[in-house]
């Protein structure tokens, strides 16, 4: 290591190489340039990296603590976080969910009359599935299940016959309208079939 040399009453005197501490202290400092860190110097590369640790600090406003952990499905909370474990109960609802179909019943059986008025063959008392067979119409008419799916039919002169079947809601109806014609005979078979998740 070379000299490093301060003057002692007008002699040059090497504090290296005559002072056995110090090449430990300069091994502690170490050989990594600093100059592009503050002002190039020790403390000014400490005061440099305090600082930008500061300001990482300064954006941590609301750390995350145990407190901002929910555990449960209810909370209205935008701020706290789900626990793992309530994800875990999301995906087992997810996973588990299935759909179970219900036995089909008869609801309506009618006869081999005509009808020639609007008539609600069935109101559903949940959500499912209803099938009409056979539907047998003479003339012009429609087949309402539900309130937006429709069957319409014009078999004037002679009679058609047909299966229809539809999804409903709860609360909803299974509808003949009847136009012109002989009508739509009653004799047909309606049955239910619920569903649920």
């Amino acid at each position: 290591m070379g000299g490093l040399y301060i003057n002692d009453n007008g002699t040059p005197k090497d504090i290296v190489n005559e002072n056995p501490a110090f090449p430990y202290i300069t091994d502690l400092i170490g050989s990594t340039d600093i100059s592009d860190i503050g002002d190039g110097t020790v403390t000014g590369a400490i005061d440099e990296i305090n600082s930008e640790l500061d300001n990482k600090q300064d954006k941590l406003t609301n750390p995350l603590t145990r407190s901002n952990i929910v555990n449960n499905l209810t909370s209205t909370s935008t701020t706290d976080v789900l626990s793992a474990a309530q994800g875990k109960a999301l995906n087992d609802k997810i996973t588990n969910k299935k759909l179970t179909i219900g036995t089909p019943t008869v609801v309506y059986n009618g006869d081999a009359t005509y009808i020639t008025t609007a008539t609600t063959l069935y109101t559903a008392t949940a959500d499912g599935f209803v099938t009409l067979c056979p539907v047998i119409v003479s003339g012009y008419g429609s087949i309402y299940i539900g309130s937006t799916n429709n069957s319409y039919f014009n078999a004037s002169p002679n009679e058609m016959r047909a299966n229809i079947s539809g999804f409903i809601k709860k609360g909803e109806t299974v509808r003949l309208i009847y136009a012109v014609g002989s009508g739509i005979r009653k004799d047909m078979m309606l049955t239910f079939t619920p569903i649920s998740v």
